[in-house]
């Protein structure tokens, strides 16, 4: 069911690892390890807490499976995503192993390779620290050290060399601003102990404000681009393979018991917030409709009060009493006695319904209390779960209250974001006919292609769905009609499963599921009409920017730092061997060296286009890595659409039309959107108005809105590069322009119940109405 998901996985995926391991059946751990699992529920993401390097990932899964390197127990996930976005597998799925505690018997796990973190009882392996880590001499144990009784305190700002960390430019301090080579970010790399690779770190400093749970000691690494890239290639295929939701909490980050930090900073437990809880209960399509599950009388309707009210009930403490571990909240102790640790019978109850992704540390250890934070507070759940989901956004949002003010910005989309942020879609809580009362008579007239929306001045755009960036412009914005836009190419997997359905078999067959075996259709979505945001920069991360732009810049800066570095007496100091080691994968990926220096000399003349105002396609050339553009990224502002209004232009096409639409052809007649009357989801073909250059009257009604004629027929600039021999033949744009037309306020609705469908049966619920129109609403 999911062959082409794994296409695109098998591009950064090895199972080097596995095909050791699976040599050797007789010398795995003496337990369940390896069988295999009947029903798969869950992904569960980890973070190894230690080095990044492919190395780390092969050395785990040999001594966890294998004997003679390691503790040989069967303690590690089956999957681990090193640095450089490597996917590596060491233990075929769905074999079990014993990664996530008491889920184990249901749960497949990945290990992310990331060095956090600067707290007491954490691994301390960064470039610097602020965290103590004075030992003392263990009476108990001769010869032996303890921490000491300042150990974990915060201190001030003090260097690591033990841990070999090269700073990529400057001397590698993290005291000022100047130091910083992102925004609150330093590049540094690690050669030592890696062979045939090196290892990119990218680690905070004081100017650090997020995104993030809550606030941590300098430094701590971040997530990478690699990193999420990967982790969204191997979420879509294992939902897809394994039949699970792709479902995520509304606080995906919170922890069983509090995760390590500060006091004061929030740690996030959730044993006794049974606040948190109910709101995580009531917008999970599978909890919600399993009162049983905690306690209540079957067919209860679940209330936010009555979760609260019994979520106190399930809190008690462990029987018999086990060793307590101090980050593990407790009953406070008797006088004399230990203290004891906790658990809440509704928390753990609640893994036995949940069908999804979730962490390590939300799950937590129940039967032992042996929790840990993970996979830490520097996780981007906001940016993993809108890389994973298929379904559709509405590229603006309205407030009813205020319908001529400019909606708040969307809190994903603010750096500052932190663990209160919900985790919530924009789609399915706001009706067609909210966003239908926006629309008005675009610069083409009534036959020009859907829509253009009208929206309050500042109002934010956002992208619709996942997919690459094929060009942009932002030329300066004028008294007339804005013509700055923004073009993305998406993979759109529709085709339903033709096999009768049989939900009793192994694997079962659910009706109205999509195919991911069928390759999917290119759709191109265009976004004119931009607003150029005040602010915006082209040579350096700001917030101001539009978030793909953002990691566009980040991306140039890391290739301007690494390949000055390269050049210097400190680069050429290392071997040859290490520059040049490519990752594995079918995908031919570059090594760090040769990418660094694609993107770099790409980048350039890509950025300067865009801040010139001129069309900007994106790179296409050799070991380049595309211009990812996520669901809900934001784009700009609304801009001029002419007669002194502000909104945004959205238009929907591809070169082949999709089933369930009606099909009419205009390309000898009206040449525009013409549907024949009553028509409720027409699909159009014609030349999209910005492949001619305007003439006779079309030119005159544009020059009254303002336009600049020379910036319409922007189409055959872009054209060639959807040529490109990685991209399937439907992805390739006519030269004239002719595309399959939609309309959006039509083609959002069609994707996302059909998407909808497609999914609701993975989450084996019932739902007295069968099965519903739309996810519950968050």
């Amino acid at each position: 069911m999911a062959q082409q998901l794994f296409n695109r996985l098998n591009a950064v995926y090895t199972d080097a690892p596995w095909r050791t391991i699976a040599a050797r059946p007789k010398d795995w751990p003496k337990n369940s390890t390896g069988t295999r699992i009947a029903d798969v529920k869950t992904l569960v993401v980890h973070e190894t807490a230690g080095w990044s390097g492919r190395r780390n990932g092969e050395e785990m899964f040999e001594g966890e499976y294998l004997p003679g390197k390691g503790r040989h127990k069967g303690l590690t996930t089956q999957l681990y995503i090193a640095g450089d976005g490597t996917v590596m597998l060491g233990m075929e799925l769905p074999r079990k192993s014993a990664h996530a505690n008491f889920v184990n018997g249901w749960a497949l796990g990945c290990e992310t390779g990331h060095g956090w973190g600067n707290f007491k009882h954490t691994a301390h392996i960064g470039p610097w620290t602020t965290t103590d880590e004075t030992l003392v001499d263990d009476p108990d144990n001769p010869g032996k050290k303890k921490p000491g009784p300042t150990n974990g305190n915060l201190i001030p700002l003090r260097a690591k060399p033990s841990n070999h960390w090269i700073a990529l430019s400057g001397d590698g301090t993290l005291e000022s601003e100047a130091d910083d080579d992102l925004p609150g970010l330093k590049f540094y790399i690690r050669v030592k102990d890696f062979p045939g690779e090196i290892v990119l770190g990218t680690w905070t400093t004081g100017r650090y404000v997020g995104p993030w749970r809550q606030q941590l000691r300098v430094p701590e690494m971040v997530f990478n681009e690699h990193q999420y890239r990967s982790w969204a290639l191997l979420a879509r295929y294992v939902a897809e393979q394994h039949l699970l939701p792709r479902n995520f909490s509304l606080y995906p980050w919170k922890n069983r018991s509090g995760g390590f930090g500060d006091a004061g900073t929030g740690h996030h437990g959730m044993l006794d917030d049974a606040g948190r809880f109910a709101q995580i209960v009531l917008a999970d399509e599978g909890l919600s409709r399993s009162p049983q599950t905690f306690g209540l009388p079957a067919g209860t309707v679940l209330t936010e009060a009555a979760l609260q009210a019994t979520y106190p009930g399930g809190n008690r403490p462990f029987e018999p009493a086990v060793k307590p571990v101090p980050a593990t909240p407790t009953t406070p102790a008797k006088p004399g006695k230990p203290a004891v640790p906790r658990r809440n019978a509704h928390w753990t109850a609640l893994f036995n319904v949940f069908r999804g992704f979730h962490a390590h540390g939300y799950s937590g250890d129940p039967n032992l209390g042996d929790d840990h934070d993970c996979p830490g507070p520097m996780f981007d759940w906001h940016r993993f779960a809108r890389e994973v989901w298929d379904w559709w956004w509405w590229p603006f949002d309205l407030d009813a209250a205020a319908p001529e003010t400019a909606a708040a910005a969307r809190p994903y989309s603010l750096a500052s974001r932190d663990g209160n942020t919900p985790l919530k879609e924009y789609f399915w809580g706001t009706p067609a006919a909210t966003v239908q009362g926006r629309a008005r008579p675009g610069l083409h007239g009534a036959s020009g292609s859907p829509r253009t929306f009208e929206l309050p001045q500042t109002a934010r755009v956002y992208a619709m769905a996942n997919g690459e960036l094929v060009a942009a412009r932002f030329p300066a914005e004028g008294a007339g009609a804005s013509l700055a836009f923004v073009l993305v190419r998406h993979e759109l997997y529709h085709r339903l499963d033709e096999r009768p359905p049989a939900p009793t078999a192994t694997p079962p067959v659910f009706a109205n599921r999509i195919d991911y075996n069928i390759p999917p259709t290119t759709v191109y979505s265009l976004y004119i009409h931009l607003g150029r945001p005040p602010g915006m920069r082209f040579d350096r991360v700001v917030p101001e920017n539009p978030e793909w732009l953002n990691r566009v810049l980040a991306r140039k800066k890391e290739c301007e730092v690494g390949t000055a570095f390269r050049t210097s007496a400190r680069g050429a100091a290392i071997p040859l061997s290490h520059w040049d080691g490519r990752p594995p994968g079918a995908g031919d990926r570059p090594s760090l060296l040769s990418g660094w220096f694609a993107d770099n000399a790409a980048l350039g003349p890509f950025l300067e286009r865009l801040r010139t105002g001129m069309v900007a396609v994106a790179p296409q050339e050799p070991n380049t890595l595309p211009i990812r553009v996520l669901l809900g990224d934001y784009l700009g502002h609304a801009g001029p659409i002419g007669g002194g209004r502000r909104g945004v232009r959205v238009e929907v096409f591809s070169t082949t039309a999709l089933p369930d639409f009606t099909a009419v052809d205009t390309t000898t007649t009206t040449r525009g959107w013409t549907p024949p009357a009553g028509a409720a989801a027409p699909v159009v073909r014609y030349a999209s108005e910005w492949a001619r250059t305007p003439t006779g009257a079309e030119a005159t009604a544009l020059q009254a809105s303002g336009a600049d004629l020379a910036l319409v027929n922007w189409w055959r600039e872009i054209q060639p590069a959807t040529l490109n021999p990685r991209l399937p033949a439907d992805a390739h744009l006519d030269f004239n322009g002719v595309v399959h037309h939609y309309d959006p306020l039509s083609f959002l609705p069609w994707i996302n119940q059909r998407t909808w469908r497609s999914e609701w049966p993975k989450y084996r619920a019932t739902d007295p109405a069968g099965i519903p129109a739309a996810p519950r609403p968050r």
